[in-house]
Formats: structure tokens, sequence, C-alpha cells
């Protein structure tokens, strides 16, 4: 994961380390059917997605037209990265670690507030 600022004066082997890093996002797509998505045991960001689905349908559409975008952006990325002066590659590549964490961040956290929702629902039950 890419995190901080190194300073002005870069090695090639921080360079090198931070491209690595880039390829990540690569990682995290998981697999993409037709707007279906595969659970993969592998990929939490998948997995939330996925139970999304089903507990908040409405937030899930937005939340997956986000992430096909994002996934095109990668998509361009790897296709042009040889071709990229390396501070336009590694830039382009820190702003879709950032857009996909930010967009796992959000999925993850509304997958709390529902279950949250539904634990009260259940405390509220035996209440009555």
């Amino acid at each position: 994961m890419l995190t901080g600022c190194a300073g002005f004066a870069k090695k090639n082997s921080d360079i090198d380390s931070q491209t690595a890093a880039v390829e990540s996002p690569v990682d995290k797509s998981g697999i993409l059917f037709n707007g279906i998505i595969i659970s993969s045991t592998n990929n939490q960001c998948i997995d939330h997605l996925n139970l999304l689905k089903k507990t908040e349908p409405v937030k899930y559409q937005k939340y997956i037209k986000d992430y096909v975008i994002i996934m095109d952006d990668i998509k361009y990325w790897n296709i042009n990265k040889n071709i990229m002066d390396s501070d336009s590659k590694n830039l382009l590549a820190m702003a879709l670690n950032t857009k996909l964490d930010l967009l796992c961040a959000k999925v993850k956290y509304n997958n709390f507030v529902s279950t949250k929702k539904k634990i009260q629902k259940l405390a509220d039950s035996y209440q009555k």
C-alpha cells in the first residue's frame, strides 16, 4: 500500500516498490461478469460488495457503478503504464489506489451500519 511522501529525491528502488504496490488494485478487483461479482475469499472488497448487494441493494448499485469506473481506470493504467513517464505513472497509481481504498471503506462502513440496524431490530423484537 502506498503511504506518505518520501521527499523529492527518490531512488529507483523506491519507485519500483511503489509501482509494484500500485498493481495491488488489480488484485483487489476480483472477478466481474456482466455486472455480477463472483465472491472471492481473498478479496474483502468484493465480499463486502456481495453482502451490500443483499442488505442495501440501492447503495450497492451506486457503489458497483463506481467500482466499474475505477476498474476501467486501472485497466487504462495497466495498458499505458509502460509509455508513461515515471511521475505520471506513480501519480495515477496512487490516485487509483486511494479511490479504490476509499470505495472499499465506504462499502465496509455501510455493511457495518446495516448489520448494526439488524442487531437493533433483533434486540427490539426481544423487548416486546
